[in-house]
């Protein structure tokens, strides 16, 4: 049986109201603005993890390795839709099962998805303008943008 799909607003209800970073970001908030979102996403069940569940998503890869003796890795977009078979496996059985296994690689992307997304909403929420950085380094960006990692 393929795993529950974890909608946006489940995600965003266990995320909840990260801690404000104001006046300015410091050690202090900083960590705590972390901490409490790793063990909120530590509590959405993921594809890798039952345990650690998506706090590998905000955690740095070593120390999440360490944690659970596997590197976080995001699960690849299966695409809109299967590949067909076209080799032997033309059977109705063998092509429902190939279906079955599209769909649920689907189910676990769209999760993914949707806790990245919430996950960054969060985070716009609580990190002020202009203290915001994109990927390529450069500061004051008004948002982060849903392709890039939390």
């Amino acid at each position: 049986m393929a795993p529950a799909i974890i909608s946006y607003a489940e995600a965003v209800e266990t995320i909840g109201i990260l801690p404000s970073l104001a006046p300015r970001p410091n050690a202090t908030n900083l960590r705590l603005l972390q901490r409490v979102l790793g063990d909120s996403l530590e509590g959405i069940v993921s594809f890798q993890s039952d345990e650690f569940g998506f706090r590998g998503m905000v955690e740095s890869v070593p120390i999440y390795a360490l944690r659970t003796n596997v590197p976080w890795v995001e699960f690849p977009d299966p695409g809109h839709h299967r590949e067909l078979d076209e080799g032997s496996n033309r059977t109705t059985t063998a092509q429902h099962d190939l279906e079955v296994v599209f769909q649920a690689k689907k189910g676990v992307h769209t999760s993914q998805q949707n806790v990245k997304r919430a996950t960054l909403n969060a985070m716009n929420a609580t990190v002020p303008n202009k203290y915001k950085r994109a990927m390529d380094a450069h500061i004051s960006v008004s948002n982060y943008k849903q392709t890039e990692n939390p």
